[in-house]
């Protein structure tokens, strides 16, 4: 059973269930104090190995206590040490590292809605050195800011060349998936934006009355 949902496993790839990765696990202990045993499992609440901010609203405590292992607690140790020790840097997979502000200040795009778009980047990947999400927010940081890729990578750690792959995967990964469907005169008909659109412009163009 899916421990945000609540949903069964099922056969269809929409549904069907994975075991939490660590990433997602230490993110909810750091964020929410809820601790996820080693055996959980969840649906499509992910963006990569991180939980989207509504899966983490979503998230309750199930039990007033849990067993721990000494395996359990030096895994956990680990993990939530390694996680905080990022915390210095821009991150953009532990939520509590900035403030809602900060976000929309760095990238224009609010926690949740850069959840949105993360979901329809169907082909970036996680690797070593960077997230999905932080490969569009390197992306957006340098639209909204203007800075170098020396400057981007002395704040998300990383390398120039990194932040120069990041760009380039995040820019190509957007105009395939994102662009098509939310942006241009090809992502409405002619009829829908009639519809829709009420604007001052829109009323002059077509003369409604």
């Amino acid at each position: 059973m899916c421990i945000v949902c609540k949903k069964q496993n099922s056969n269809t790839s929409r549904h069907k269930l994975i075991v939490v990765p660590n990433e997602a696990k230490t993110q909810t202990f750091i964020d929410k104090g809820i601790f996820i045993s080693t055996n959980s499992r969840c649906s499509d609440h992910r963006v990569g190995k991180y939980f989207k901010q509504e899966a983490l609203k979503a998230l309750k405590h199930t039990s007033s206590s849990t067993f721990f292992n000494r395996t359990d607690v030096n895994d956990l140790l680990d993990r939530t040490r390694s996680m905080l020790k990022d915390v210095g840097k821009l991150n953009f997979d532990v939520q509590i590292s900035m403030s809602d502000d900060d976000f929309v200040n760095l990238t224009g795009l609010t926690k949740q809605q850069l959840d949105v778009v993360a979901t329809h980047v169907t082909d970036l990947r996680n690797s070593a050195v960077r997230s999905i999400r932080t490969c569009l927010a390197i992306l957006l940081v340098k639209l909204r800011t203007g800075l170098s890729n020396t400057i981007l990578g002395t704040l998300f750690s990383l390398k120039s060349y990194n932040i120069r792959r990041s760009v380039h995967s995040a820019r190509e990964s957007l105009i395939k998936n994102f662009v098509p469907s939310f942006l241009g005169f090809n992502h409405m008909s002619h009829s829908v934006f009639a519809q829709k659109d009420n604007s001052n412009c829109q009323n002059i163009v077509y003369r409604k009355q």
